[in-house]
């Protein structure tokens, strides 16, 4: 990458250049937490890239990773290869490296290299590019809480800018309440230069904290449940920024599934940081149920 992925304006943020005309794009940002309480055993870290294949050429493309920084012998799923992309097409690869559920506060950077070749044997190599991921593994209950939301009695600080900002006693992660956002009058998604549904920012959940007393600061969400209406489909991601980061994280639930997932990202600390996020939805009609915000802080 020629510029520092902080440095990149919105339409190139997450752009990977395989050769003049065949682009990756990061589906999340770089900077990853893992908040680990509960888990034991396996980690696995799901990485999307969105190929984009202007060529005119058909392609095979591998992904593979390796530790610039911390313990190889923990880490494994370092590679893998994918079907072919066939010329002026596009495509969506999922990358799982997976780690060992470390004991404490760790941060590790892998270096995942995305490359294209010309044959099915993945000798002939077109082109590559790669990209920095540096994850946070932290447990919740090893720092400070200093915030700590579950929508039991209100909603505990937060305030929406959305038509809709509701409460609910159903799909809870703790407790019986959960919330969730939409917008009747906005709509769900834009478009990024990869083709990619990206959620805006006009609409948002927020809270301003004091976050001065520590050098290392996460927000944690639990995203509930997948509230979906035939025809209606919400974008899968989360997006969370302050005034310093911008983060745009891709998931996948199932459709009116319970099945809880743990999202958390790493924020600057500093005297007064609003934290903004929404999920994505599709009018009145497909949301997205979350529960157990946090705010962690360490020294």
């Amino acid at each position: 990458m020629q510029k520092r992925y902080e440095d990149l304006i919105p339409q190139e943020k997450g752009t990977l250049l395989i050769s003049s005309d065949v682009y990756a794009f990061l589906g999340s940002d770089p900077k990853v937490g893992i908040d680990y309480c509960g888990f034991s055993g396996t980690i696995e870290l799901p990485v999307y890239f969105d190929i984009k294949n202007a060529s005119t050429l058909s392609l095979y493309f591998k992904i593979e990773a390796t530790v610039l920084s911390g313990d190889p012998a923990k880490w494994s799923s370092l590679s893998s290869t994918f079907p072919v992309i066939n010329a002026n097409s596009s495509a969506s690869l999922q990358f799982i490296p997976k780690r060992e559920v470390p004991s404490s506060y760790l941060e590790e950077t892998l270096r995942i290299s995305v490359k294209a070749f010309k044959d099915s044997g993945y000798t002939e190599l077109f082109g590559e590019d790669y990209v920095d991921y540096t994850y946070y593994f932290f447990d919740h209950t090893q720092g400070t809480i200093v915030h700590f939301g579950d929508f039991e009695t209100g909603k505990d600080g937060w305030t929406s800018n959305a038509t809709d900002f509701l409460r609910k006693n159903k799909y809870a992660y703790t407790g019986a309440y959960s919330i969730y956002v939409f917008d009747r009058d906005h709509g769900s998604a834009t478009i990024d230069s990869s083709g990619c549904k990206i959620i805006p920012q006009t609409i948002y959940v927020t809270q301003t904290f004091d976050l001065s007393s520590y050098s290392k600061v996460f927000f944690v969400l639990h995203i509930t449940y997948y509230k979906y209406n035939s025809g209606y489909s919400a974008v899968k991601g989360v997006r969370i920024w302050t005034s310093n980061e911008d983060y745009f994280i891709r998931f996948d639930l199932p459709e009116n599934t319970f099945r809880p997932l743990r999202v958390a990202v790493p924020i600057t600390p500093g005297s007064s940081v609003s934290i903004k996020w929404i999920t994505g939805w599709c009018g009145a009609q497909s949301w997205f149920y979350v529960d157990t915000l946090m705010v962690v802080g360490f020294s």
